[in-house]
């Protein structure tokens, strides 16, 4: 047999392994970024669903919370409460925010982003003087900054 064909099938084979990996690298790829997102929607959504359950769980948070998102007011430890369901909810709402960004999350080109999508829903947390006030004096700082531009956006400043 010719060497120099012995070479050339030798070069074919090689390149033939060579595609042969990188479609399988390429799959393996693709594999991983659809476990990744599943992983990322599911890790969001139970944390999506503990303010609902703790407000399941506690009668009266339930009537703080009512309160709070039609805008009666709140004062003391009812305050504080609201508050911190209003934090656990924007650090929820930051985490895919930043997700959405990434393009981690979902795609929807007729979606702007996160908070435009939860705009109606982010004003019922913030419908209170008492919660616009703790954004912009307390929580705002402990946010990205491009978030909380976002935020701004929505909440009307006393």
């Amino acid at each position: 047999m010719n060497w120099n064909a012995i070479i050339a099938l030798s070069e074919v084979v090689g390149v033939i392994a060579i595609i042969s990996s990188l479609i399988y690298v390429a799959a393996q790829i693709r594999q991983n970024t659809l476990i990744a997102r599943a992983t990322i929607i599911h890790s969001t959504n139970t944390a999506a669903t503990r303010i609902p359950e703790l407000i399941a769980q506690d009668a009266e948070l339930a009537i703080i919370y009512r309160k709070g998102i039609s805008g009666q007011s709140l004062d003391g430890v009812d305050l504080e409460r609201f508050i911190a369901l209003v934090e656990m909810y924007v650090i929820w709402l930051e985490d895919v925010d930043s997700q959405f960004d990434a393009d981690l999350y979902f795609n929807d080109d007729d979606l702007d982003g996160v908070i435009d999508a939860m705009s109606y829903e982010l004003m019922n947390w913030f419908s209170t003087p008492e919660v616009r006030k703790w954004w912009h004096q307390e929580a705002k700082q402990n946010y990205v900054p491009g978030f909380a531009i976002k935020m701004d956006k929505y909440i009307e400043t006393d």
